[in-house]
């Protein structure tokens, strides 16, 4: 499984509320998820690169930023 199979796909039926809830709880755990890896390897690219997409998908623009500017840190080829 890559990295990114852990954020969900967003849902076909975006404009329902229940659609929504769900994919904000499935990028919350996601964001979760990688603040506890982070933890173990704050040097690690492709968790930070992660908590920025689950932060952007729950419009968490500055947080967002910031963690994909660690991604760039670690490994400036991601950019």
């Amino acid at each position: 499984m890559t990295l990114l199979a852990m954020l969900p796909a967003p849902e076909p039926r975006e404009g329902s509320a229940g659609a929504c809830r769900r994919s904000g709880r499935k990028f919350a755990d996601a964001e979760r998820s990688c603040h506890v890896m982070l933890r173990s390897v704050p040097q690690d690219a492709r968790f930070w690169h992660l908590l920025g997409l689950a932060c952007q998908r729950q419009n968490r623009n500055e947080e967002a930023t910031a963690a994909l500017a660690q991604s760039v840190h670690w490994n400036p080829r991601q950019a």
